[in-house]
């Protein structure tokens, strides 16, 4: 991973990250959050936090999480946090209570952004955490991804092109994978799709500070109900007149959800560690 390109000095740009962990994991057949569930010993939070500071280009993390577990998501965050900068892995992140939906927990997630005192653990020192914390003038784009801990094994070369797409002056970026089902549409009767023309969509997604505020403030009336709230940030954005620009994901940012989606992550991890000796 070390040869991961990094955005430093690249016209002030650099990303910080609202990071979703809400999640229930009773699909998993878990009781705690999805986030928490370990993986190869290890939360799913944990994982995704490690591929986002391996990118090189995040300086800071605000990670979502449900209030009755925070105090959890709290300890895995900082000894996360601890556990990287003590080899010497520049690590920032920071727990707030999400909401009743994805879309309101990634709108507080941007309400951290503003001031709200120290990081977890080292202080986010780059342009882009500064700027957003108040502490220095604002860099031309502020580049704020939003991720699923749920796609904790996002590779971060993933993470750093759809950073360096929104540095090169896209609305919108979205991560995708194409469709290798075979798909049909069932509303009113059963049609083929061809799937050539579909991609699968993953995260992190990545956009310019300021336009994902104003898309979430403008749909805040959706965000506490799931009947209407997005599931998908790029879908607000696209309500205001935003273009999007699709960058190829990749296979291992599968989104863990099922009994069997946790094998496949075990499986991806043990074959990492493998390969490189380290699990993410």
């Amino acid at each position: 991973m070390d040869d991961v390109p990094a955005l430093r000095g690249d016209g002030g740009v650099r990303a910080v990250v609202v990071l979703t962990a809400a999640g229930s994991g009773s699909r998993l057949g878990h009781t705690v959050p999805k986030a928490l569930v370990p993986v190869a010993g290890t939360p799913l939070v944990v994982h995704a936090l490690r591929g986002l500071w391996a990118s090189g280009v995040v300086d800071d993390v605000v990670v979502s999480v449900p209030a009755e577990h925070r105090d959890a998501f709290e300890r895995a965050v900082r000894r996360a946090v601890d556990d990287a900068t003590a080899v010497g892995v520049r690590a920032a992140a920071r727990c707030v209570v999400g909401g009743p939906t994805r879309q309101a927990s990634v709108a507080a997630g941007l309400d951290a952004l503003a001031p709200r005192g120290p990081v977890t653990g080292a202080a986010a020192t780059g342009d882009a955490a500064a700027a957003v914390a108040g502490d220095q003038p604002a860099p031309a784009r502020v580049i704020v991804l939003v991720h699923d801990a749920a796609r904790a094994l996002t590779p971060p070369e993933v993470v750093v092109r759809v950073a360096e797409a929104v540095a090169d002056g896209a609305d919108v970026v979205v991560p995708v994978v194409p469709v290798t089902d075979s798909v049909v549409e069932v509303h009113d009767g059963v049609r083929a799709v061809d799937r050539a023309r579909l991609r699968a969509v993953q995260t992190p997604q990545g956009f310019e500070l300021g336009l994902l505020r104003r898309a979430h403030a403008a749909a805040a009336h959706r965000a506490d109900d799931e009947a209407t709230a997005a599931t998908d940030d790029a879908q607000l954005c696209a309500v205001l007149g935003a273009e999007t620009t699709l960058v190829p994901g990749h296979l291992d940012a599968v989104k863990v959800t099922t009994p069997r989606d946790l094998l496949l992550a075990e499986a991806l991890v043990a074959a990492r560690v493998a390969s490189d000796g380290v699990p993410a």
